[in-house]
């Protein structure tokens, strides 16, 4: 009798688990077909701009909830040019959309006349300037590096080291040269020394070296 009880026991246990396990699988086949959500931020100059994402509408400015994957928005204003973005929403990411329509004639009046999209254009443009900074601070590690400020004096005070080692970077952000600042003389080699220092070869780099000792009056390096 007590063998039977529990061969019943064991049976409803097992059954038990099966239908957790069902479900459990019915749930992730669900959630594979349907696809994941995950956040979207729009911010778009003019606000009263059409925006359309896979065919859906949606407003201008705020944050939504978009499946993940590969999207399409196309952004549209009667007398602006229509713009179409193509953007990957990953999961536990925002996928960020922000943009401003030019005026089809080049112009700015509208702008000009409507000061809280000025606002968000002007935002948007700093936007776009700082992730065009940091993008090519992280392509070129060694700016992270720099600027390196050298100075000492000998034990006696008969002599004196100082010079600095800095970049010049165009106003495109798409090229840079170090630039060696030497205020005692005689320390080029100790500045390219310093940039190995850093972990970097300076052959790899265009310096320029600027030998300002005379100038200074400090007198040359030991």
């Amino acid at each position: 009798m007590m063998e039977q009880k529990n061969k019943k026991t064991l049976m409803i246990a097992g059954a038990a688990v099966a239908v957790v396990l069902v479900a459990v699988l019915a749930f992730w086949i669900i959630k594979k077909i349907a696809g994941e959500n995950t956040k979207l931020h729009l911010l778009i100059a003019p606000a009263s701009s059409k925006v359309e994402i896979d065919g859906k509408s949606y407003e201008s400015t705020g944050d939504f909830e978009i499946k993940t994957g590969k999207h399409t928005a196309v952004i549209s204003k009667e007398g602006f040019k229509t713009q179409t973005i193509e953007f990957t929403a990953n999961a536990d990411e925002t996928a960020d959309v922000e943009t401003y329509l030019i005026q089809n004639d080049g112009g700015e009046d509208w702008y000009a006349s409507h000061p809280d999209d000025d606002e968000i254009r002007w935002f948007i443009d700093e936007i776009r300037h700082q992730n065009k900074t940091n993008d090519f601070y992280n392509s070129n590690p060694i700016l992270s590096q720099l600027p390196i400020a050298v100075e000492y004096y000998s034990n006696n005070y008969t002599s004196h080291v100082k010079y600095e080692i800095t970049s010049e970077i165009n106003s495109s952000y798409t090229a840079f040269t170090i630039e060696i600042s030497d205020y005692t003389g005689g320390n080029y080699n100790n500045a390219l020394d310093k940039i190995r220092e850093a972990g970097f070869n300076p052959d790899d780099y265009i310096i320029n070296y600027h030998d300002y000792s005379e100038d200074s009056g400090w007198g040359q390096a030991f």
